[in-house]
């Protein structure tokens, strides 16, 4: 009984942990996206086109080595549901 209830409370933590990662996923490629609409509208003051593409690509190149982490995020969040999900189930499977 005490190796079952472990394998729930670790199932319900894994799954915690999932849903954590997945919302900050969501919040930072909000955040990203947000940041490339600033860029764009900033940008949009410069009035050299050669100036404006160079300072909006080192700006979008600054924002996009968030790029990693945020997929990272998602990857995580997916393994810790599936997990999770699949202990919990585990828990309460019946030894035949």
């Amino acid at each position: 009984m005490k190796y079952k209830n472990m394998k729930w409370i670790m199932g319900i933590i894994s799954f915690g942990i999932g849903v954590m990662l997945l919302v900050f996923g969501f919040y930072g490629e909000h955040a990203m996206h947000r940041s490339k609409g600033i860029v764009d509208n900033v940008s949009d003051f410069i009035r050299d086109n050669t100036v404006k593409g160079l300072v909006k690509g080192q700006l979008h190149r600054a924002v996009d080595k968030y790029k990693m982490p945020v997929t990272l995020c998602f990857i995580g969040s997916v393994v810790f549901i599936v997990g999770g999900g699949a202990l919990v189930y585990l828990s309460f499977r019946k030894k035949r």
